[in-house]
């Protein structure tokens, strides 16, 4: 029947995409991996930066204007309250639409810790940024790791070839939602149709 060979290539389709994510969601532990050395080992150069500084105080090596903490620029407790009033969906969307170039996934992670949004870890950014590319469609993944806002009015210019195919991805899945939902209606139809001319008159 054709509704049974329908069901079939949904089910075929369904394991595709299973696969696909699996394959994605272990990308994505490896890029977190990644992260987490890389700061790990930044904190340990921080860590025996501080240590030299306090040898060198110690034993006069250093002026106190080069021991000096570089100046760091602060936002207010104000700007701060406006972004943890954010969801982090709306944060993650107004650092890119904010941003003057595509940002990488830890670039964004810092902007909002810089922001006074402590919690937004690797992990949480790229769910979000998944987010924001299905359900509002307002960002693109430019590949390894970079995304970028996608202005009102235009589009990338960068993957015209990937927009079209996902668009043609888009209207298949429709048209087989669609196509699926016909032959059940004609089936279920076919199915009452029967049911009355066998029910005793």
């Amino acid at each position: 029947m054709d509704i049974l060979a329908a069901l079939s290539r949904k089910e075929s389709e369904i394991d595709d995409a299973e696969v696909d994510l699996g394959e994605a969601e272990i990308r994505a532990d490896q890029a977190v991996q990644d992260v987490l050395t890389k700061r790990t080992v930044l904190d340990k150069l921080r860590e025996q930066r501080g240590t030299l500084i306090d040898v060198a105080r110690q034993y006069g090596a250093l002026e106190e204007e080069a021991l000096a903490t570089p100046t760091v620029t602060h936002i207010g407790d104000q700007e701060i309250a406006e972004w943890q009033g954010l969801s982090r969906l709306d944060a993650v969307e107004r650092i890119l639409r904010e941003a003057i170039e595509p940002r990488h996934i830890s670039e964004i992670v810092t902007d909002l810790q810089f922001h006074g949004r402590e919690g937004d870890d690797y992990a949480l950014v790229s769910a979000s940024l998944s987010n924001l590319r299905s359900r509002r469609q307002t960002v693109v993944s430019l590949g390894r790791g970079k995304w970028e806002y996608i202005r009102a009015g235009t589009n990338t210019g960068r993957h015209p070839v990937m927009d079209q195919m996902a668009d043609e991805t888009r209207a298949r899945i429709r048209d087989g939602f669609q196509l699926t939902e016909t032959i059940a209606d004609k089936a279920l139809h076919d199915v009452m149709l029967n049911a009355g001319e066998d029910a005793p008159g």
